[in-house]
């Protein structure tokens, strides 16, 4: 969520939250990264902290059902990222030219 902050002038301002290329871990495409922001995973720290209720309401929005969070194994490879480390297809993706 968006937090609020006020101003010294009186006028509110939107701080945006921290947040991290999910396209690093296999299988995130633009469109996944896009739907998961929006339904508020937006670090490496929120995926691999993902509970089992959350990774049911990702895969049933996301993927028809399909255990694609679990088979590709997003939760390991976020926790390597989010503790700075790389994977190989962090990797190879990072080395993909822009």
């Amino acid at each position: 969520m968006e937090a609020g902050i006020e101003r010294n002038d009186g006028v509110r301002s939107v701080e945006t939250p921290p947040s991290d290329n999910l396209q690093r871990i296999h299988l995130i495409s633009p469109v996944i990264e896009k739907s998961l922001k929006e339904m508020g995973y937006r670090t490496y720290s929120d995926i691999a902290n993902l509970s089992e209720a959350e990774i049911l309401e990702i895969q049933a929005t996301l993927f028809q059902c399909q255990p694609v969070v679990s088979e590709q194994c997003w939760l390991e490879q976020a926790e390597i990222l989010a503790g700075g480390g790389t994977t190989a297809f962090a990797y190879r993706y990072d080395r993909l030219p822009n």
